[in-house]
């Protein structure tokens, strides 16, 4: 018990990892009380520890579309840096991906043809197709037709997101686009009410967008 009382108080865990570790030490009783029966009066101490009930998780925040259209709006398009922002947070928004996925594409991983999609590879290599709307594909095409690259390279493998020498964007460069690119005031919520950029939080936006009027402007 002790145990458990200084993963949360000296270590901070919160409570899913403090039951795991509780969960180890129960299968670690159990085997020993295999091995060792006579043990098994202390023993049965550790197994009558119980798991604790983590508190309500939050709700998911999420964006409806006039706050979309804020949020896309705040960002200066009059520079190429600044087409390219509104174009990786359009996809964003439009997919619900999340910030490594979308900065590994190439141009090989869009379709910009009807029916309009992505090609994601997320965590263990796991390969998902992603519909996009006709709006953010004409954004893409335009971004990967200004991306500079030399005679010799293939441009069907070269990164959609690049930084201003023509490298793939970092999530730190990312991170540091004016504390997401000019997006200050919906980062401390003047704007849009304390909303928190996630990747759920973008999938629930996506999915209010999806009967939306963002989409009807496509």
């Amino acid at each position: 018990v002790r145990f458990l009382g200084h993963l949360e108080k000296a270590r901070g865990n919160s409570i899913a990892t403090r039951n795991v570790r509780l969960a180890a030490l129960h299968t670690f009783a159990r085997f020993l009380i295999g091995h060792h029966p006579e043990r098994m009066a202390a023993l049965q101490g550790i197994l009558v520890v119980p798991f604790k009930r983590g508190a309500q998780r939050r709700p998911v925040d999420y964006l409806e579309p006039d706050e979309v259209e804020s949020l896309l709006g705040k960002i200066d398009r009059s520079s190429p840096s600044g087409q390219r922002d509104y174009a990786l947070f359009a996809l964003m928004l439009n997919t619900g991906a999340r910030v490594h996925e979308v900065l590994n594409l190439k141009a090989c991983d869009v379709r910009l043809e009807s029916p309009h999609q992505v090609r994601f590879v997320g965590k263990g290599n796991k390969v998902r197709l992603c519909p996009i709307w006709p709006r953010t594909a004409k954004l893409i095409a335009t971004l990967i037709a200004a991306n500079r690259r030399a005679p010799e390279d293939d441009p069907a493998a070269a990164c959609i997101f690049q930084n201003r020498r023509g490298e793939p964007l970092t999530p730190e460069e990312v991170e540091a686009l004016g504390r997401w690119q000019r997006l200050s005031p919906w980062r401390k919520g003047i704007a849009i009410g304390g909303f928190t950029a996630g990747t759920f939080g973008l999938g629930f936006t996506l999915g209010g967008l999806v009967f939306g009027r963002w989409r009807k402007a496509a």
